[in-house]
């Protein structure tokens, strides 16, 4: 047997492999045998069909087909660990010659990846701290979502509570979502479109109004900067009144006693926030500094695929969550999956190559997650679905081990590297 191995675009390898007479034989012969048992022949059992009958009713190409597949399945496994190659998907596979048997197979390979003078990359952590006021503001809207209400028959004011039917019209036609009874907001909150509030204020129950209002610049695309008509009537004004803030009403809330705890509490609360953002700008600038010094070979389609099904999958199920039909989203985007893949393509290479050099920090410093630790991350989950056979047989299966191995991974490599880059 003869064998050349040509690297090609894509991270690619074409290994040509030349069969003398003898191995053609051999792997013919088995062509022959597995053909005989695998199909049915009229007047012979499975597995006792003469080689002949074999060649005459399937033809030389499915032979000759078969024969190659034989000789793969022997020579490509031993030849990956041979050359130490990091496949990826299945080899593609042709025959050029039948007799002796001629060959090639084509495979995708994990893309070579330089890191390049990552060591002198410098990020600085911004010391992150909680404002004069923020909590103040927070305790605001507590208060506010706790606000007791009560109908009057007064004229509506700003800081009301308001209950509407409106319709709204661009050139007499009604809009999308135009239409709706028995709305409610709260006057000066912003929650209408610019100038809405002020044709409410001033109206009380049971009174009428059409005025004309323009859509924001900013607003969805077909509207942006429009001018509407609105027919809308007031059914309902309510006052609000917030509760004083005071240790009673804190206790109130069932988890403080007192006004101090709970500005203490959430002081605690909202820089652990801010800091936890910090974190997370921090990673994201030391990986996009990684990603300016590191270079790559040729990203293989099948990994570059694989992110953009990924993403796809992704958002459609952040969609559905929302529990709305991801058909009908795409409609209103007025796109199909295979749009969005093409918009995705630049951030999916993206992820493909901070996914590659995030594996190449962990192998040059030959970090290993053992299996003690995934066994140690997955008790408390295996203790929390005791009783759930379904979830225990997916926690408990190769495909979640694998992803639990490389989340742990990964989060190793960038503690180390922030240790290293981040002041």
């Amino acid at each position: 047997m003869e064998q050349s191995i040509e690297k090609i675009s894509g991270s690619k390898l074409k290994v040509t492999i030349k069969l003398n007479t003898e191995e053609t034989a051999t792997y013919e012969a088995r062509a022959l045998a597995h053909l005989g048992a695998e199909h049915n022949f009229k007047g012979f059992r499975p597995g006792k069909v003469p080689a002949e009958i074999v060649r005459a009713q399937l033809g030389a190409d499915t032979i000759n087909h078969e024969a190659m597949l034989a000789a793969i399945r022997e020579i490509y496994p031993k030849l990956i660990k041979e050359q130490n190659w990091e496949t990826i998907g299945q080899p593609q596979a042709d025959i050029i010659a039948a007799s002796p048997l001629v060959f090639t197979v084509e495979v995708a390979i994990l893309p070579e990846v330089n890191l390049g003078k990552w060591e002198n990359i410098k990020i600085e952590r911004q010391v992150v701290s909680v404002k004069d006021g923020e909590v103040d503001n927070l305790i605001n809207e507590i208060k506010d979502s706790r606000a007791s209400e009560s109908a009057v028959t007064r004229p509506a004011q700003i800081s009301d509570k308001v209950d509407i039917d409106f319709e709204i019209l661009v050139d007499k036609v009604l809009v999308e979502g135009g239409r709706q009874l028995h709305y409610q907001a709260v006057l000066g909150k912003g929650q209408l479109i610019p100038g809405f509030e002020d044709n409410i204020v001033g109206l009380a129950a049971g009174q009428e109004k059409n005025f004309n209002i323009t859509f924001p610049q900013n607003y969805q695309a077909k509207l942006a900067g429009r001018e509407a008509q609105v027919k809308l009537k007031l059914n309902q004004v309510f006052v609000r009144s917030l509760p004083e803030l005071n240790d009673a009403w804190v206790a109130s809330l069932g988890a403080f006693k007192t006004v101090t705890e709970l500005k203490g509490k959430l002081t605690e609360n909202l820089l652990a926030e801010y800091q936890a953002r910090e974190e997370e700008r921090v990673e994201r600038a030391m990986f996009e500094a990684m990603l300016q010094v590191a270079s790559f070979s040729d990203l293989p389609e099948i990994l570059i695929n694989q992110e953009l099904d990924s993403m796809v999958h992704e958002l459609s199920h952040s969609i559905e969550q929302q529990g709305l039909s991801w058909p009908d989203y795409l409609t209103h985007l007025k796109k199909d999956e295979a749009a969005l893949k093409k918009e995705f393509k630049l951030p999916a290479e993206k992820r493909v190559k901070l996914a590659l050099l995030t594996r190449a920090v962990a192998r040059a410093q030959n970090f290993a997650i053992e299996d003690s630790t995934i066994e140690a991350e997955l008790a408390p989950l295996l203790a929390q679905y005791t009783n759930d056979s379904q979830a225990l047989g997916y926690l408990q299966g190769d495909d979640y081990r694998a992803y639990l191995k490389s989340r742990l991974l990964n989060q190793r490599v960038i503690e180390w590297l922030k240790q290293r880059l981040v002041k």
